[in-house]
């Protein structure tokens, strides 16, 4: 904090400037908890913030006081503070280090959050990236239904890659074939030349 006194030109206490940088975040309601315990029961689902240690502790004694939850790691999978593993959005090493620390495919994966370039930049990694408008709420249903339609998508996808799959090994096997007649007619003719009288012969 020491840092950011000096980059600011703070004269104050500490404790005014912890107060004042703390006085940036806001509530969790309860409805937003109970969302995150639905979700993660249908899929697999990650925090990834960029954030400090005076906010981290800040939020996690506010879920205390007044949920009696110590962090959010009953509500995700795995949790990550830009803080503590020394990357932040948008940056793509940070989206790749959390596909490749779960194993996920960015094609399957999806990203929500309130910033654009935080979108954007999940979104140039391959991940199906959506912006959370002001004042909106991400509800199971929203999720339910993006997920119906990337799964749609997907399909789709999919059925074309057979399709077209399908016509080049079409394609090939009827090069094969036509590879096959040659030979055989090659070898036809070359016995009918083999047997037949030379010319002039009696």
């Amino acid at each position: 904090f020491d840092e950011i006194a000096k980059q600011i030109q703070f004269e104050g206490s500490h404790d005014k400037l912890l107060n004042a940088w703390n006085a940036m975040l806001l509530d969790v309601p309860e409805h937003r908890l109970d969302t995150l315990v639905t979700m993660k029961h249908n899929y697999n689902t990650y925090l990834l913030s960029n954030t400090c240690e005076p906010h981290i502790e800040a939020f996690e004694k506010d879920l205390e006081s007044n949920y009696g939850i110590k962090n959010f790691n009953d509500y995700f999978d795995k949790v990550y503070y830009s803080c503590r593993i020394g990357m932040r959005k948008p940056d793509a090493e940070i989206f790749e280090h959390v596909l490749r620390d779960n194993h996920l495919k960015a094609s399957e994966t999806v990203f929500i959050d309130d910033s654009e370039q935080h979108v954007k930049g999940a979104g140039e990694c391959g991940i199906n990236a959506f912006l959370l408008q002001k004042n909106m709420e991400m509800s199971r249903q929203a999720v339910d239904s993006l997920d119906a339609k990337l799964r749609k998508e997907k399909t789709s996808h999919e059925t074309e890659l057979k399709k077209e799959k399908n016509a080049v090994l079409e394609i090939l096997s009827q090069s094969e074939k036509n590879r096959q007649r040659a030979e055989e007619e090659r070898k036809k003719g070359g016995l009918f030349s083999r047997w037949m009288p030379a010319r002039g012969a009696t």
